[in-house]
């Protein structure tokens, strides 16, 4: 399993992200101040993840952005 947050830069390594105390599944991307906690997360490209898990071809993709796509 890889704990980290797909990136389209290849600099970037890790990002912010803001995640609520009290409810498990809320987090975001934007930059909260509503009761939100800031931490910092460790950041992949798509490319790199593949070839870390040596992995030539993918069937389906599925990316699940929360209103971001």
């Amino acid at each position: 399993m890889v704990y980290a947050a797909v990136t389209v830069d290849d600099s970037v390594d890790e990002i912010d992200f803001c995640v609520h105390p009290l409810q498990t599944v809320a987090g975001s991307l934007d930059d909260r101040s509503d009761g939100f906690d800031k931490i910092r997360f460790p950041a992949i490209t798509l490319r790199q993840l593949l070839n870390k898990h040596k992995i030539d071809k993918v069937d389906y993709l599925l990316i699940n952005a929360e209103g971001h796509d």
